[in-house]
């Protein structure tokens, strides 16, 4: 199992290598679901909207697609990445 700290260290490595793009969106969505994950939480849809993307408390998940855009386009980068700089 990796240790908090190596969680957060891969983070960076990953945001460092450019594979996510200019947008800070990706790195902020990366760190908060690596911070989740250490706090052994599931965060739902509204829970990275509100607190990543900035949308308020009314947003609604089967409207609006961003997180789920967002997340598609995460793991895409991700996969770059460890295709390439991350093997």
């Amino acid at each position: 199992m990796i240790q908090p700290d190596e969680l957060r260290e891969l983070c960076q490595r990953i945001i460092a290598s450019g594979e996510l793009g200019r947008s800070k969106t990706y790195a902020a969505i990366l760190e908060y679901l690596a911070e989740q994950a250490i706090s052994s939480s599931t965060p739902k849809e509204i829970s990275i909207a509100m607190d990543v993307l900035g949308r308020g408390s009314d947003f609604d998940v089967g409207k609006d697609s961003i997180v789920r855009v967002h997340i598609y386009h995460l793991r895409n980068k991700l996969n770059a990445y460890y295709a390439r700089a991350g093997k």
